[in-house]
């Protein structure tokens, strides 16, 4: 007895399923590749209400977050109490006007929890991670080589971010989600705006597409200028070209330093020959603050390097590395 098809035969110009998702699948994979060669992030899955507001709150600054929540919650609780029909109330018996009024109230009814809720939900989340990544900053400052190699990607954006709020930076932690390039952080100072994106490469070396990338990213947003910060280290021709734009290059040994130096007591100044913040490392011979000075003279004439800011009584000198 013949075996039954498994599909109907339609014919040989016919439209046969199995083929037409295939081919679907098979499109849908080369446009995503390349998307990934031109460096276009993929388009996020659309979030809720609920997750928005959550991750609103975990944005804002607490005190921001806490303010809005009670303004939302007084706002909605007086239109659900306005909006409360009393029978016998109504005017000329109008139905409409009536349903209209009782929709109201009920969403205010809801509204008028959820949207504190969730808020403060994103505010408590935002003071948690705030907590460790202070904790994990502490921790690393004995010794940052070996806390860096130890560490996730994670606790690795969370220590990046903190030494840059201990610096006097407003930071805005993304994670790298959304049609942003992979930008981890949004750093704001002085009324300037800074993308960072932190890659927590240990055993290779960053390229230069990460830099080209963000670049890109930069001139898209309009932002003042970029870092790009790496537990690694990065290749000649990434640091050739960060050297031609407004980007910031953060290797693994000058990280390191800057761990060690960051104690929230000194503000960064503005690079001399970038305009772009800069983080102040400590004099290596006496351990005081260093200021950026540019050579006049001998074979490094015009370029920037530290003096320790007690010189002359100090001379301690470090070079500063290929960085935009």
């Amino acid at each position: 007895m013949p075996k039954r098809a498994l599909y109907p035969n339609f014919g040989s110009n016919s439209f046969n399923p199995v083929i037409e998702v295939a081919a679907s699948c098979k499109a849908l994979r080369a446009q995503s590749a390349v998307n990934h060669s031109m460096g276009i992030a993929p388009v996020p899955a659309r979030q809720g209400l609920i997750e928005d507001l959550m991750d609103f709150g975990l944005k804002v600054p607490p005190r921001v977050g806490i303010a809005l929540a009670t303004l939302s919650w007084m706002i909605l609780h007086v239109v659900a109490s306005q909006t409360v029909m009393v029978v016998g109330k109504v005017p000329n018996g109008d139905i409409a006007f009536v349903a209209q009024q009782s929709l109201i109230h009920i969403v205010a009814a809801f509204l008028q929890y959820v949207i504190p809720f969730c808020l403060l939900v994103g505010v408590l989340v935002s003071v948690i991670r705030r907590r460790r990544a202070k904790c994990v900053l502490a921790n690393s400052r004995s010794n940052p080589k070996t806390a860096i190699a130890s560490m996730s990607w994670r606790d690795f954006e969370r220590l990046v971010g903190e030494s840059f709020r201990q610096e006097g930076f407003t930071v805005l932690e993304l994670g790298g989600n959304g049609p942003d390039g992979g930008v981890d952080l949004v750093l704001t100072k002085d009324g300037k705006r800074y993308l960072a994106q932190c890659k927590h490469w240990k055993s290779w070396q960053v390229g230069v597409s990460v830099v080209r990338e963000l670049n890109g990213v930069i001139a898209a947003q309009k932002a003042d200028g970029g870092y790009v910060i790496t537990g690694g280290q990065f290749t000649d021709d990434a640091q050739v070209f960060a050297d031609s734009c407004r980007i910031k290059l953060i290797d693994g040994p000058r990280l390191e330093r800057l761990i060690k130096a960051v104690d929230g007591s000194t503000a960064s100044p503005v690079s001399q020959s970038t305009g772009v913040p800069t983080l102040i490392p400590s004099c290596p011979e006496c351990g005081a603050a260093m200021a950026e000075k540019v050579a006049n003279q001998g074979p490094f004439k015009g370029q920037p390097f530290w003096s320790c800011s007690t010189f002359p009584k100090c001379r301690g000198k470090l070079h500063i590395e290929r960085v935009a």
